[in-house]
């Protein structure tokens, strides 16, 4: 709450009614007490038609239009009140009854009225109905009161037809305006609630005075500087302290499950009260009701019993609705998450069926999201949804898991065999492409399955057992299914303890760097080095990358190890080049893993690197496998990469699919052929005439060949008749810690290109 805006709302209030005091007490002239009165109304309606008027800068659209005709209410109204005002003042004659400046007046609440209606965003259906019969409620129930104490004493006094529109006029403006406004309060954002019952407040004082008013002027009593006028401040006060104490940014908007405020839904009743008290008054005192009143009665309580209908059904609809949020997913409409686990545990507490219960994840799932967008990704997710749907026996259950993970419980299955058919059959209809914004786009999915009664009971131990096979499913290459298994289970804990090993590794500088010699097959030298990882295990020994990198790459680890990786070879062999122990043309090779290149801050990485290494950039070359490129978004990176200086390689050419098609996406500067060539060049033809294509390829791109995997004479003796540019393996040398490679240099000359 604005609590200084409370407390200048409050004091600028206290001026005006000691001015108005002022004006009825302390002044003996009538005509100056009215004078000083409405120079106090006229104060605050304009304070308050300012205020709404700063408010409507912020908050959603219907509340700043609400807020502008607000403002327009006040400042109408403080026109109509400034000409009355002046009339007074210095006006010859006495001021008729009716005039234009009544008119003025009517049409502020007018304004008011349109104010009302744009506070009003409740949709059609139960709830709007509901809304209108609330203002239809309190219409009659003010009517009721109005045509009581003014418009039948109007009429009964025979004044003329202006003092009876008179009489009309001002209550029904005012009883429109506090139904339409009544009507928008229960729906109204709960931190705005509030503070509307106290702009309703202030529009009942209002109305109170304008009754008054127009009473007191059709028969011929009213004058500025009476208690009439202290409707008016308390009402215009009331708005005031209204605009200022609420929140100017409300920005919620209805919902079918907006909460019904019980104050709110109980508020039209309270206008019945004067109905009820005046009816009885009548009945004791032994009065005859009017016929009028008689009709409006009757209307009020046919309004109040469809009320009580609508209500009672649009509350059962809203506890629909509620409960379907809490079981449904929103995107797809299947089951959430939490149903399906309490579907579940209620199905397998029921003996004597074995249930299966399928997981599946949509492969690739991410590389759409992002490529085409959250939309897009949707899109796709609702076309799973609806072909799940559509190939699911009668008693089996789809559920949304969470992201691209579906679930499916089938409710009877004979055996193990079965539930696999039943999960091929569902991975068939997936994989099938999805037409999304107008492009078709491959979709596949994995699903693993679990049985109950095999390896557990429990839904969450068989909604685990089932995600553990489908994760084995997307390691024997996705788009399949596979079978739970309790080594799977082994499987994930070695997984779970090798993670936490790994960040004990980085945390303890347990990683080491060997580096493997690449020779120049021309003379012979050692032209460069390839820094390959270890892990210094405390238990297990020196490992391997295949032990390790895999999880680490799928857990992100790999951008931590890479960098260290990256910074401790350049630091080593940077030394090396201070100490003149290489030449400006040895090249040390890093590897680097496709989620290091998507790294935002890789690039500046290198950098710094460089700017920290007495290594010329030409000397840094990056390995990247043809698996990294197959997505795009690596591309970027490596042009950087690039225009740094740096050189790139294409490590294991030709193990991928479409080897010569990753060629023409990026302008690579040294090919390495892939150990599974090697291995036989000396003993097939074919293979050494594929070898001999592959080389002669690179040279006519401009690229520099480099073998891979040497082990046999014969297989170097065959690159160097090829023209091959360079090898490395455990013929020429197996991969050496610094102070062994340091030591092969001393013994060697290096190569100058």
């Amino acid at each position: 709450m604005n609590h200084l805006g409370a407390r200048i709302g409050l004091a600028g209030l206290g001026v005006a009614a000691v001015f108005l005091v002022a004006g009825q007490s302390l002044v003996s002239s009538p005509h100056l007490a009215g004078v000083i009165s409405n120079l106090a109304l006229l104060a605050v309606a304009g304070w308050a038609g300012v205020t709404f008027a700063l408010r409507a800068r912020v908050g959603s659209p219907g509340l700043r239009s609400a807020r502008i005709l607000f403002a327009g209410y006040c400042f109408t109204w403080l026109l109509g009140r400034t000409a009355w005002t002046f009339y007074e003042a210095f006006g010859d004659s006495a001021w008729p009854s009716v005039s234009w400046v009544n008119a003025v007046l009517v049409a502020a609440t007018l304004v008011a009225i349109a104010g009302g209606f744009c506070l009003s965003t409740v949709p059609v259906g139960a709830a709007r109905l509901r809304s209108v019969l609330d203002g239809l409620l309190v219409g009659f129930a003010l009517f009721f009161v109005a045509w009581t104490f003014v418009t039948s004493p109007v009429i009964d006094a025979g004044g003329s037809g202006a003092d009876i529109a008179l009489g009309f006029a001002y209550p029904l403006a005012d009883i429109v305006l506090i139904s339409v406004v009544t009507m928008a309060l229960p729906e109204l954002p709960a931190q705005l609630r509030k503070y509307g019952y106290l702009f309703l407040a202030g529009l009942l004082c209002i109305g109170v005075a304008d009754c008054a008013y127009a009473y007191l002027a059709a028969t011929g009593g009213f004058r500025s500087g009476t208690l009439v006028d202290a409707g008016w401040l308390l009402g215009f006060g009331l708005l005031v302290l209204s605009a200022t104490l609420a929140p100017p940014r409300i920005e919620e908007r209805f919902s079918r499950l907006t909460a019904l405020s019980p104050r709110a839904l109980l508020l039209p009743y309270l206008f019945l009260a004067p109905v009820v008290v005046l009816s009885a008054w009548y009945v004791v005192s032994g009065r005859v009701l009017d016929t009028e009143m008689v009709l409006i009665g009757m209307a009020s309580f046919v309004v109040m019993l469809v009320r009580q209908i609508v209500t009672v059904l649009d509350s059962e609809a809203r506890a629909e609705s509620l409960v379907f949020q809490a079981t449904h997913d929103s995107l797809t409409g299947l089951w959430n998450r939490a149903k399906f686990y309490d579907y579940l545990a209620s199905v397998l507490s029921r003996r004597g069926e074995t249930r299966a219960v399928l997981f599946m994840d949509v492969d690739d799932f991410k590389d759409l999201n992002d490529g085409l967008g959250h939309a897009a990704g949707d899109e796709a997710l609702c076309c799973v949804a609806r072909r799940l749907e559509g190939h699911m026996r009668k008693d089996d259950v789809i559920a949304r898991l969470g992201g691209d993970e579906f679930g499916i419980v089938l409710r009877s299955v004979r055996d193990a065999d079965e539930a696999l058919r039943l999960a091929e059959r569902v991975n068939k209809a997936v994989s099938v492409p999805v037409v999304v914004h107008g492009e078709q786009h491959e979709v596949s999915a994995s699903i693993g399955v679990a049985l109950s009664g095999t390896h557990g009971e429990t839904a969450g131990v068989l909604l685990r057992n089932a995600e553990l096979a489908m994760y084995a499913a997307k390691r024997e290459g996705k788009s399949r299914c596979a079978l739970y298994d309790p080594s799977m289970h082994v499987n994930v804990l070695d997984r779970v303890r090798l993670l936490s090993e790994l960040r004990t590794a980085i945390e303890q500088d347990q990683f080491r760097l060997h580096y493997q010699p690449k020779y120049d097959l021309r003379s012979d030298a050692v032209s460069g080095a390839e820094a390959l990882l270890r892990w210094q295990h405390p238990e297990k020994g020196l490992l391997s990358p295949t032990s390790f990198l895999e999880t680490a790459e799928q857990t992100g680890l790999i951008v931590d190890i890479g960098r260290w990786a990256m910074q401790s070879a350049f630091l080593f062999i940077g030394s090396l080049r201070s100490e003149d122990v290489i030449s400006t043309t040895f090249e040390i090779c890093v590897n680097v893993a496709p989620r290091q290149l998507k790294e935002p801050d890789f690039i500046a990485d290198v950098t710094r690197c460089l700017a920290l290494s007495p290594l010329q950039p030409h000397q840094l070359v990056f390995e990247v496998t043809e698996s990294a490129i197959i997505d795009s978004t690596v591309l970027p990176a490596l042009w950087s990469l690039k225009s740094l200086g740096v050189r790139v390689a294409l490590d294991d050419f030709g193990t991928g699919f479409s080897s010569l098609s990753y060629l023409d996406r990026f302008d690579f500067d040294v090919l390495k052929i892939d150990q599974l060539f090697i291995a036989d060049l000396d003993r097939s033809q074919s293979r050494r005439a594929m070898v001999a294509a592959i080389i002669e390829m690179a040279h006519t791109m401009g690229l520099i060949s480099v073998a891979e995997g040497i082990e046999q004479e014969s297989q170097l003796a065959a690159l160097r008749e090829l023209g091959c540019d360079g090898a490395q393996g455990y013929l020429l040398s197996k991969p050496l810690t610094e102070a062994q490679f340091v030591s092969l240099l001393s013994q060697t000359t290096p190569a100058v290109v």
